[in-house]
């Protein structure tokens, strides 16, 4: 009985990043798409939030949460950008 008590006052084991990636998979690829990101340029975004999210060791009390808020923000920054860019 012990066991099972110390089991169950442990935190929940952490979702890995890749986990984290395929969990949330169809969602970034409609992000990406609403936005007119291109696979290069989603890959990069991927890449520079993953590596920040690792980088503070999921110092995040929601990491998926905070990383779809990451990548929407970038793809904004991004989709202004391009835009400014044919403006000026």
């Amino acid at each position: 009985m012990s066991c099972r008590r110390d089991r169950l006052s442990q935190p929940p084991m952490e979702e890995s990043s890749s986990e984290l990636l395929a969990r949330f998979r169809p969602v970034l690829e409609e992000i990406f798409s609403a936005y007119g990101v291109s696979e290069a340029e989603a890959r990069q975004i991927l890449e520079e939030t993953c590596g920040l999210l690792i980088s503070k060791r999921w110092d995040r009390q929601n990491p998926g949460r905070w990383l779809l808020r990451t990548v929407i923000e970038r793809c904004r920054e991004l989709s202004m950008r391009i835009a400014d860019n044919v403006q000026g």
